[in-house]
């Protein structure tokens, strides 16, 4: 192995390292925007699904609702891109068998074609070098490719995604806004009035004790007429 072959070869699986760790931090870096997503997701069904009892508010929030609905979506299209779009269009080596087949390709052709000389041994690592350098960059500038396009998409996706966060943060900031200064301050002015007209309510004081009534009489006997207009107690 010559040192040319050497040192473009160690080069070669820098870089190949180098972007299959960019392969693994794109393909890792789903759980983040997934959860600030779901968070966005949940925190509008609870602001959509709770009026704010203010006229002005709740008529501001779609104009600030739907735009945060359409940033989410925009968002989830960049994220589906980066983590299923180009995810498996990546290059690697041939299999085993495969490079082990080229190996022995190679050895035939020197043994068949070219005299056996005393550096015979050193022309077929030549030349399998020159297999692995054109797999190397073979590799490399699909690999490349693909984590470039993934990088731009996964950057759209966080510009909306911090889009949506700016705007979540204005819309819930609006609802807390609503909840501290408009409700205590309606129930503040509704506890005098509640107050006075209690007091201003008659009291049910218990009323004293009347005299009792009169005694029940018994009922008169009833009298029948005699034979000569007289009357007797049967």
């Amino acid at each position: 192995m010559s040192n040319r072959n050497d040192r473009i070869i160690s080069v070669l699986k820098d870089k190949h390292e180098y972007e299959n760790q960019r392969r693994n931090y794109y393909d890792n870096s789903i759980t983040l925007p997934v959860s600030l997503i779901a968070f966005i997701i949940a925190g509008c069904y609870f602001i959509l699904t709770s009026k704010t009892g203010v006229a002005w508010v709740d008529m501001v929030m779609p104009f600030l609702i739907v735009p945060l609905i359409i940033c989410t979506v925009v968002s989830m299209f960049f994220l589906f891109r980066v983590f299923y779009g180009y995810k498996r269009r990546y290059g690697s080596f041939p299999m085993s068998s495969e490079v082990l087949k080229d190996y022995e390709n190679i050895k035939d052709y020197h043994k068949n074609y070219f005299p056996k000389t005393q550096n015979a041994d050193e022309k077929i690592d030549e030349d399998l070098d020159d297999f692995v350098i054109k797999w190397y960059i073979d590799s490399n500038d699909v690999n490349t490719k693909s984590n470039d396009v993934r990088m731009d998409n996964f950057h759209c996706s966080k510009l909306w995604i911090g889009i949506c966060y700016g705007l979540g943060i204005l819309v819930f900031s609006l609802y807390c806004y609503t909840k501290i200064f408009y409700n205590p301050m309606s129930e503040k002015s509704n506890t005098p009035a509640q107050s006075s007209a209690q007091s201003q309510a008659p009291t049910n004081s218990p009323k004293p004790a009347d005299a009792p009534p009169p005694k029940p009489t018994p009922t008169p006997v009833r009298m029948e007429k005699g034979e000569k207009g007289g009357g007797k107690l049967r």
